[in-house]
């Protein structure tokens, strides 16, 4: 097996800069980048569509800060390209990490749906764009339609369920185990018998996301 990794900045303490762009001519990829997020997949075109005419998109360099802990849920945010590292912690007390985001995952939901604070950091590990849907609208359009309120439900209750799986993963797997499972489902095909393994962030980073000590 052939580990290939890749290098990226973590505990960037640099102020959020992300760069916002809209014009018209986007919402198009704007539906587009929000089909792809799976809660929203079996939406109709016409609930997309009014969700990208309300949505902004963020650019992000590596290293710069989506958002920070403690702060107040402007709203949703959606990857639509590049990855997104979450973080609790500090470089004092020391980062966990906790999730690393991908095109099509949902970053402050359940602050966006509660009206609370952020409970982690999020920052890019590439170059990135995000889609974010204010708080006030989103939940608007919510109450309008059935459809765009149960795709949230949906996508929360997910959310909640893959936490429980890595709490189960971190109270009843080694270690060694939670690594195998880990490079297995980044694995791709190679030559015979072989399999070729891409990590998708530096190694301390994956070591801090699977709860063991990097070596």
């Amino acid at each position: 097996m052939n580990v290939r990794d890749e290098q990226f900045a973590m505990g960037d303490t640099r102020p959020i800069t992300a760069t916002r762009s809209k014009s018209v001519t986007q919402d198009r990829d704007t539906a587009s980048a929000l089909r792809a997020v799976a809660a929203f997949r079996g939406l109709p075109a016409p609930v997309l569509t009014r969700l990208a005419s309300v949505a902004t998109r963020l650019d992000l360099a590596r290293g710069e800060l989506l958002f920070s802990a403690n702060t107040h849920a402007a709203g949703l945010y959606i990857v639509a390209s590049g990855r997104v590292m979450l973080s609790v912690g500090n470089l004092d007390a020391g980062q966990k990490v906790v999730r690393l985001a991908e095109a099509g995952d949902l970053l402050g939901l359940t602050a966006t749906l509660l009206g609370n604070t952020t409970l982690s950091t999020a920052e890019a590990l590439v170059e990135s764009s995000v889609l974010m849907l204010p708080r006030d609208a989103l939940l608007e359009r919510a109450q309008r339609d059935a459809q765009l309120a149960l795709a949230l439900a949906n996508a929360a209750a997910l959310q909640s369920r893959q936490i429980s799986t890595d709490l189960e993963s971190v109270s009843l797997q080694s270690g060694r185990e939670r690594i195998v499972n880990y490079l297995l489902a980044c694995a791709t095909g190679g030559a015979p018998n072989s399999l070729t393994v891409t990590l998708p962030a530096k190694k301390s980073i994956i070591a801090s996301r699977l709860s063991v000590t990097p070596e």
